[in-house]
């Protein structure tokens, strides 16, 4: 919670600079708007749990439910915005396309399977004394790092499509600086939630189950965290002046991310439509 927080206040300037003023919307300004605010209702639900007082078990199996589900969700969206990118830089690829909305869906339908049985397996009895904060948990279940796994799966193909289009630029020369950017924070971002994603799902699989309900929102507030980084970064560098001329005069053939002659075209096929 800490960290989300932290970064919201470092960042919430470039969101109302980028985001909110621009006037247009769109279906990348509403997938970020969504992985931007999803994870808050979720941590508060998990912080709710673990710190309020006099909560019945009712309420504590809701609260299982429903934080996972979020979090799902919220990872979904953070997920989209790196597909979107990714997709980008080959050029919108249909097969890309494809491919990116199958695993969209399998990922979310898989997970949200796992997390609804994730809730079923939490055993919350009556608290053993009072006042006693939080749910008084017995009984929990593993399944919530097959799960992280699927998200790993999708972070490892972005990943190397990444890195296969960075190294294709880098073959040909290409030395737009939005192009450098895009592959940064493409191949940095990327690795960085592949990490995470191992590094839960093997905790969540190998550690005590108590720490299970603690340990499996960590990928959520990362992938948050990176993705929405990834659409101000873009988005400061394509709306600097600066960069204008290099994009209009700079051309890349179509087989190594096509960067068109058209400022408008540049911009749709690097950053997407404005968020």
């Amino acid at each position: 919670m800490s960290l989300l927080i932290y970064d919201y206040l470092l960042t919430f300037d470039r969101e109302v600079t980028l985001v909110w003023n621009q006037p247009r919307w769109t279906y990348t300004k509403v997938i970020f708007l969504l992985a931007r605010y999803l994870p808050f209702p979720a941590i508060f639900l998990l912080l709710y749990d673990q710190v309020f007082i006099g909560i019945s078990p009712q309420t504590c199996k809701a609260v299982y439910y429903a934080a996972p589900l979020l979090c799902i969700s919220a990872a979904i969206c953070a997920e989209s915005i790196l597909m979107v990118r990714t997709w980008a830089v080959w050029n919108q690829d249909k097969r890309i396309a494809a491919c990116f909305v199958l695993m969209a869906c399998g990922t979310f339908i898989a997970g949200a399977y796992e997390m609804i049985k994730f809730g079923e397996a939490i055993v919350v009895s009556p608290a053993p004394f009072s006042p006693y904060r939080g749910c008084f948990v017995t009984g929990s279940s593993k399944i919530a790092y097959f799960a992280v796994y699927n998200f790993a799966v999708v972070d490892a193909v972005i990943f190397a499509l990444m890195a296969f289009s960075a190294f294709k630029a880098y073959k040909l020369g290409n030395s737009v600086k939005l192009s450098k950017i895009v592959h940064r924070d493409g191949l940095l971002f990327y690795f960085y939630v592949l990490c995470v994603a191992l590094l839960t799902a093997n905790v969540v699989r190998f550690a005590p189950p108590t720490l299970t309900n603690a340990l499996y929102p960590f990928p959520t507030m990362v992938y948050a965290v990176l993705s929405v980084r990834v659409i101000f970064n873009i988005r400061s560098v394509g709306s600097d002046p600066a960069n204008a001329l290099a994009t209009e005069l700079h051309t890349v053939p179509i087989e190594a991310m096509e960067m068109t002659s058209e400022s408008a075209e540049y911009e749709h096929h690097w950053i997407g439509p404005e968020p």
